[in-house]
Formats: C-alpha cells, sequence, structure tokens
C-alpha cells in the first residue's frame, strides 16, 4: 500500500505542470459544486409524511401567523397592570 502512494508521489514529482493542471482542475469542479448546493431551512421536507399530515402541515403554512413566533406575557395575579413594569 505504501508503495502505492510512493508510486504516485514519484509520478507526479515528475509532471509537476499535469500535478497543477489537475489541482486546478478539481478546485474549479468542487467550487462549481459548492456554488450549486441549495439549503432548506425546511426542516419538514425531510420527514415522511403520508397525505393528511402534508395537508394539515400546508394548512398551517397558509395562515397568517403560520411563519411567525408570538408570545403572550401575563402579570401575576395581585400585581398592578404597569405596562412599563411588565417591559422590563
Amino acid at each position: 500500500m505504501i508503495s502505492f502512494f510512493l508510486n504516485i508521489y514519484d509520478f507526479f514529482q515528475r509532471k509537476k505542470r499535469l500535478c497543477w493542471a489537475l489541482m486546478v482542475a478539481a478546485t474549479c469542479i468542487l467550487l462549481a459544486m459548492v456554488a450549486s448546493l441549495r439549503y432548506n431551512e425546511n426542516i419538514l421536507d425531510f420527514m415522511p409524511m403520508g397525505e393528511d399530515e402534508q395537508k394539515a402541515i400546508t394548512l398551517y403554512q397558509d395562515i397568517s401567523g403560520g411563519q411567525r413566533i408570538i408570545a403572550m406575557f401575563k402579570m401575576k395575579e395581585g400585581d398592578s397592570t404597569d405596562v412599563d413594569r411588565m417591559t422590563e
């Protein structure tokens, strides 16, 4: 196994232009592949779903609040309803 890699090294040591050309070609191919990647942040696309689950998710996403997170805060019983204190 060691002799295999040593033979490759010796081959490219003798043909440096070929080595550089292959390195540039491989880099260009890899950059083209990276540029073509598309990211999808929707975790639901990765989950196996049946027709019923897909309908429910589509309905939820069509609702206007489906893309927002809503948090509701409430003061404890007996506390004053001072809005400034709540925002602090």
